[in-house]
């Protein structure tokens, strides 16, 4: 069962405080909508899967 992004972003909506930075929670939020729809789990995929073209230099940082 594939939950929609707007769904998983309101259930991580509970983990807001657990970044200290937007931009953090951002990346969060990409990776776990990208694992949710994709078989592949590199971290370059996942970062292609993002809509807003997540650099991949601050991706792999936040990981």
């Amino acid at each position: 069962m594939y939950l929609s992004s707007q769904i998983i972003s309101e259930l991580l909506e509970k983990y807001r405080d657990a970044c200290l930075d937007i931009r953090l929670f951002r990346h969060f939020e990409e990776i776990v909508n990208a694992m949710h729809v994709s078989d592949k789990r590199s971290i370059a995929y996942l970062n292609s899967l993002s809509v807003d073209d997540v650099n991949q230099f601050n991706m792999n940082r936040f990981l």
